[in-house]
C-alpha cells in the first residue's frame, strides 16, 4: 500500500525499493523503517512509499487514522529531530552522515540542501545548549567511527566559532564545513580508505589527497563562501 511520508513511524516495512535522483536506491524492499530511516525520506523530499500493511512485529497498521498523530510526532525536514536528548540527536547524525557517505563513494555530488536539512538541527541545538557540548567533549573516550569524527569536528567548529562571536549564519556555515571536511575520502579506493595506518610505498600520499578532494567536491557551491572553503584545506 502507497503511505504518505508523514504518517510513517518506525516499524514500517518497505514493499518496494525507494529512488530519488539516480538509479541506486535510498533504500531497498524489505527494510524496516527506523525514525533515521523517516527523517532521511524527509530530507530528500519523498513523498509516499510502498510499505506492507502490517508492520515487522504483525501489529496491522492504519494510516489514515493515525494521519494527524503522526504530524504531530514526526518533524518536518529541517525542524528538529525527536530523539530524547542532545546525545540520541547526535547519534542520529552520525548514522544518516554514514548514509551521504555512501552516496559520494557511489558519486554522487554533495546535495547541500539535503545535508543542511538533515545537519542543521544539530547544530541549533548544540548552540543552544553549548554546555552540553563541552560536557560531551570532556566525556569522550576516543572518536567511534569516521562519520563521528567528522560531526564532532563540524560541532567543534560551530562552537569555536560562536565563542568568537560570528554571526549566527556563519557559525552554521562554518559548523556544516566542518561536517564537510572529510567528504573527499569518499574517492578514495577502499584499501586505503579502510587502512588505519601501515601506509605501503605512496599510499600514504593518496591518502593526503583526500584534503584537496574534499574541497573539490564543495568547490562551486553557492551557498557556500570561498573563505569558509579555504578552511576546508
Amino acid at each position: 500500500m502507497r503511505v504518505n511520508v508523514n504518517q510513517l513511524t518506525s516499524g514500517y516495512v518497505l514493499k518496494e525499493n525507494v529512488y530519488s535522483k539516480s538509479d541506486k536506491p535510498l533504500f531497498r524492499t524489505g527494510t524496516v523503517l527506523n525514525d533515521v530511516h523517516i527523517a532521511f525520506l524527509r530530507a530528500f523530499l519523498i513523498k509516499e512509499v510502498d510499505a506492507e500493511p502490517g508492520r515487522a512485529n504483525g501489529e496491522p497498521i492504519h494510516p489514515a487514522r493515525r494521519q494527524e498523530k503522526e504530524k504531530k510526532t514526526i518533524p518536518e525536514a529541517g525542524n528538529r529531530l525527536n530523539p530524547s536528548s542532545l546525545s540520541e540527536r547526535y547519534q542520529r547524525s552520525v548514522q544518516m552522515y554514514d548514509r551521504f557517505f555512501s552516496y559520494w563513494q557511489a558519486g554522487k555530488p554533495v546535495d547541500i540542501g539535503t545535508f543542511r536539512r538533515v545537519m542543521l538541527p544539530l547544530l541549533i541545538d548544540m548552540i543552544d545548549d553549548p554546555l552540553w557540548f563541552a560536557q560531551f567533549l570532556s566525556g569522550r573516550a576516543m572518536i567511534r567511527s569516521r562519520a563521528d569524527r567528522s560531526i564532532s569536528l563540524g560541532l567543534l567548529a560551530a562552537f569555536l566559532a560562536r565563542k568568537i562571536h560570528l554571526s549566527q549564519g556563519d557559525i552554521y556555515q562554518i559548523g556544516l564545513a566542518g561536517m564537510l571536511a572529510d567528504c573527499g575520502l569518499a574517492k578514495l579506493p577502499l584499501s586505503i580508505l579502510n587502512k588505519e595506518a601501515n601506509y605501503i610505498g605512496n599510499e600514504r600520499e593518496i591518502y593526503q589527497t583526500h584534503v584537496t578532494g574534499s574541497y573539490k567536491m564543495l568547490k562551486g557551491i553557492p551557498t557556500l563562501r570561498n573563505d569558509v572553503l579555504v578552511a576546508v584545506i
